[in-house]
């Protein structure tokens, strides 16, 4: 078959005729000048020539040479297009099937923009969380204040239920972290200190480590891992079953009666966690530190009370309050706000196990600063 060609035949007196003969397929349209000048020819005709003829009679064309052409007349063949019979079949084919327009390709100041426009629209998007977050808190504290004036409207019963779930679950793999935790703790740091007979020391790095970092640290990780992720999934289901709008329908506050027990809940048991965590990276530490270091266990116990001041424990423990506290606020929140379709549900769930997580070690590196500098 004869190559593609394209002319164009100027007739005195007339309109300007586009002749296209030879071979118009996939095989024959190889040569990227010759779409280069058609793509010309067809912007031609598209923004200042409608009148043009386009002959295609002499013209071989398959369904790629009628889907190039179809391309370039985005806005439909032009007035004047001679065509044979099986050509107009061809391009009416292609007429059923919507085509896309073109994309703008993107310029370098676009490609340098993608990614501040991304910084930008999620550090909105966290501060709105943030925002959300904190009018969360209010209304809770509110809510705490409401109940104390009216006891005989608090949810004792959801309270001990979420207390139970959240917390008596929990102990066995609590009670199992920190006692690895403290073996770790301990056998690394007997190991360098072998050679110095410095018990006293081994005995405060075990003490302050645990009580005042690992224990409340690792209680909130595992907490919100566990707990974190099956509020908000329990909160987002009930919400793509419609059982929230079911209490306002009923005339009860959803938030109430849904979040307020959950917070309470975390506000009491994650401080408890930490303490039963405490013991157990204390008790199994000490146990392998006497071991390792070939001395009694009791005599490691009694200098636990000397070498760490009993403000660490506190310290933990208030800490611990406030981690239970951020990790309900977070689970709530994400909960609440789950569109109402199944993956959205999942994505929700993971983003309130990271977020949360990602904020308690946070505000554990704020508190260890701020209480340097206050000498603590």
């Amino acid at each position: 078959m004869a190559s593609p060609s394209l002319q164009r035949v100027e007739a005195p007196g007339g309109p300007e005729r586009i002749a296209l003969s030879g071979s118009w397929t996939i095989r024959g349209l190889q040569d990227p000048k010759l779409l280069s000048r058609l793509e010309k020819e067809l912007r031609l005709n598209q923004i200042g020539h409608p009148e043009r003829v386009w002959d295609l009679s002499g013209a071989t064309l398959d369904h790629f040479g009628a889907l190039v052409l179809r391309h370039g007349w985005l806005s439909g063949p032009p007035a004047h297009l001679h065509l044979t019979p099986s050509q107009a079949t061809l391009f009416a084919r292609w007429e059923r099937i919507p085509l896309c327009s073109p994309q703008k390709t993107t310029d370098g100041l676009e490609a340098w923009l993608r990614p501040a426009r991304w910084v930008s629209r999620t550090s909105f998007d966290t501060l709105s969380l943030i925002g959300l977050i904190v009018f969360l808190f209010f209304t809770f504290l509110g809510q705490i204040g409401a109940s104390l004036a009216k006891p005989h409207r608090i949810p004792f019963l959801e309270i001990c239920r979420n207390l139970y779930q959240m917390g008596v679950k929990a102990l066995g793999i609590i009670a199992i972290v920190g006692s690895l935790i403290g073996i770790v703790i301990s056998y690394l740091a007997a190991l360098q200190l072998q050679g110095f007979a410095l018990r006293g020391f081994l005995v405060f790095i075990i003490g302050i480590s645990i009580v005042r970092e690992l224990g409340p640290t690792l209680a909130a990780v595992l907490v919100a891992g566990r707990s974190g992720s099956a509020i908000t999934a329990e909160l987002g289901v009930m919400k793509i079953r419609g059982e929230i709008d079911a209490y306002r329908a009923m005339g009860t506050d959803p938030l109430y009666r849904l979040v307020f027990p959950r917070l309470v809940a975390l506000l009491i048991l994650v401080p408890l966690l930490v303490g039963w965590s405490d013991f157990f990276g204390i008790v199994t530490g000490l146990g392998a530190a006497a071991l390792t270091l070939h001395t009694s266990f009791l005599s490691l116990v009694q200098q636990m009370p000397r070498l760490v001041p009993l403000f660490n424990l506190w310290f933990g423990i208030v800490k611990g309050a406030f981690f239970g506290l951020l990790i309900g606020l977070v689970a709530c929140r994400l909960g609440w706000d789950v569109p109402s379709d199944a993956a959205s549900l999942g994505q929700e769930t993971t983003r309130s196990v990271v977020l949360s997580i990602t904020l308690v070690i946070a505000l554990d590196a704020l508190a260890a600063i701020l209480f340097r500098r206050t000498g603590f």
